[in-house]
């Protein structure tokens, strides 16, 4: 068994490489609200990473020892459960972690620009056909 989707909405990855800091070796999503996209779309989350931290109550960097292939069906479950005015904007930045430094209005690879793209970077993030 590798996810396992519960009655409130929410999707566990049971992980086939085991984290030191997980004790259970699982990780659970928890459903998207409408009071996280509303948080999502004024900026309250630096990044997707971010909200996938918020979303499993887990830190970042222990979310950043996930390892593949085990990552890659983490963030596909959380790009399956991201409701579409989340998605758009993840799909168009290109990038899982920080995008935006503390304190500046500064992107990562370039003036402000948030896409990303520059260069024919492919968009999509890895996550396409996980609409459902």
């Amino acid at each position: 068994m590798s996810v396992t989707t519960s009655a409130d909405g929410s999707r566990t990855v049971h992980l086939f490489i085991p984290l030191q800091s997980l004790l259970d070796n699982k990780i659970v999503i928890r459903a998207v609200t409408l009071e996280d996209v509303i948080r999502w779309q004024a900026g309250e989350f630096s990044s997707p990473l971010a909200l996938l931290a918020m979303l499993c109550g887990i830190a970042e960097p222990i979310l950043m020892t996930v390892r593949y292939p085990d990552a890659d069906r983490l963030l596909g479950e959380f790009a399956y459960q991201l409701p579409d005015a989340i998605r758009d904007d993840v799909m168009r930045s290109n990038r899982i972690g920080r995008t935006v430094e503390p304190g500046t209005e500064t992107m990562q690879g370039g003036e402000g620009a948030p896409s990303g793209l520059e260069g024919g970077d492919d968009p999509s993030l890895g996550l396409e056909g996980l609409d459902g």
